[in-house]
């Protein structure tokens, strides 16, 4: 189920990443009045001292870097829930400006600006005469940044890039020298620049999930993330409400299997309670279908459930966390094809996200279904996205008998994966995509330090 992402810019940037407008709906940034503007060429970093902005925003928390010319953090800032869907895009702007305004801040108290003076000149000059970019529209001379790059979940589709965009530069008038040079896209693009300058196969697994590959030729393929009413399959609101209605259903008595005895509900249904500061299971509804409704909140209890299943082995906590790895591992075998069939010669998974840390519990279930076929992980009582549909790039090869499936199946479906986890924030992948982007720079992060591995699943 896989969702392709055409290039809608035709050839692809020139340059060392051959970076097409696909990877990130690159060719439909707006300027102030409206036209497309096209990627600028992609050069080495020039000599002079530029400052940039990357930022990854999820469901929960969002973290802002700011980076210079040279790729040095000058500064990193935590802040609330960005995603508008949830939020709203009047709030997702008010929360990445105060990030913006923080960053600025910790780096003008930075050792880098101390040690540099040119540095701490262009940080003074930013917010020399008011709030960081809050001047009239700049040109390329005075604005305070060269480009920004904004990976925020709830910003894959354009409607919101474009809502969030005009917000910014309605509060912020010279962030950026020009709107095309505030880069939005989702929140699996900034992981995946931020593990390799060419990107890769991102799996966020957080609040909500989504997986994504991104191809060397400027394809990009989508798995999921499509919200808790639709989707979110293993994220951790997902695992909480499944162990939370097993508890249900088993304290009401309701036999899952005819004969076979249900399981305790009473530690899941403590925990949800102490946790949600409740007394009783009646209370609990209050946190899902009541006014004060938080997803974020709902999702935190992914942790305390983990340590339940990882330290009492609770059987509804433990099921909860393998039904999780099941989906995980059934998003990389729908998004694995499309890697191989391009010719890469291992599938390289980001894992984002704090589900991630339980890992541990979902690694056997997780291997089992990115090994499986599809077609066998149908199975009662198990809904998602693995449940029997191949992915696209099958059902295109089943379709041309000409062409048959083996080509497919054995790069595709055999292939080994390394699931990895960042080192770094997902923001300095924002940043270093919107510099080339649009301001035409290449960073020169080192992508050999961005990286430590999770897992490694050799091919069979």
């Amino acid at each position: 189920m896989a969702e392709s992402v055409p290039n809608p810019s035709g050839p692809l940037v020139a340059g060392a990443f051959a970076l097409g407008a696909g990877l990130w709906a690159l060719a439909r940034h707006l300027d102030a009045d409206g036209p497309a503007v096209a990627p600028a060429a992609t050069a080495e970093c020039s000599s002079a001292l530029e400052l940039y902005m990357g930022l990854e925003g999820g469901g929960t928390q969002t973290t802002f870097c700011l980076v210079d010319s040279k790729a040095r953090i000058l500064a990193t800032v935590n802040g609330k829930a960005s995603n508008p869907w949830l939020v709203g895009v009047d709030v997702a702007c008010a929360r990445v400006i105060d990030l913006v305004d923080r960053a600025f801040d910790q780096a003008k108290a930075g050792p880098e600006a101390a040690a540099d003076p040119a540095l701490a000149a262009l940080l003074a000059r930013a917010a020399a005469n008011g709030p960081v970019g809050s001047g009239p529209a700049s040109a390329d001379a005075t604005a305070a940044l060269a480009s920004a790059g904004l990976s925020v979940s709830g910003c894959a589709e354009e409607a919101n890039q474009v809502r969030l965009r005009a917000a910014i530069m309605a509060a912020r008038p010279s962030l950026v020298p020009r709107a095309s040079a505030l880069v939005i896209g989702n929140d699996t693009v900034g992981a995946a620049f931020t593990a390799a300058p060419s990107g890769g196969l991102v799996l966020i697994c957080g609040t909500g999930t989504m997986g994504e590959a991104f191809l060397p030729d400027g394809r990009a393929y989508r798995c999921g993330g499509w919200g808790h009413m639709l989707g979110d399959e293993a994220g951790g609101y997902w695992i909480v409400h499944r162990a939370l209605a097993a508890a249900f259903r088993a304290d009401d008595g309701f036999d899952e299997t005819p004969g076979v005895t249900p399981p305790d509900p009473r530690p899941v249904l403590s925990l949800a309670c102490a946790e949600l500061g409740r007394s009783t299971k009646s209370q609990l509804l209050a946190d899902f279908y009541g006014e004060g409704f938080d997803k974020s909140r709902v999702a935190a209890l992914a942790k305390p459930l983990a340590a339940l299943a990882r330290d009492k082995g609770d059987a509804i906590a433990v099921e909860a966390f393998q039904a999780a790895g099941r989906q995980l591992g059934g998003v990389v075998r729908t998004l694995a094809p499309h890697m191989r069939a391009a010719g890469v010669p291992e599938v390289v998974v980001v894992a984002v996200g704090s589900v991630w840390h339980a890992f541990d519990l979902m690694a056997g279930t997780f291997e089992a279904a990115a090994r499986a076929d599809p077609i066998a992980l149908a199975m009662p009582g198990q809904p998602g996205f693995v449940d029997g549909p191949r992915s696209k790039a099958l059902r295109a090869a089943e379709a041309d008998p000409s062409a048959g499936t083996g080509a497919v199946e054995g790069a595709g479906l055999r292939c080994g994966v390394r699931l990895v986890r960042l080192r770094v924030t997902a923001a300095l992948g924002a940043a270093s995509l919107a510099a080339r982007q649009a301001a035409g720079v290449s960073l020169p992060v080192d992508y050999s330090d961005t990286t430590t591995t999770l897992a490694d699943f050799p091919a069979l």
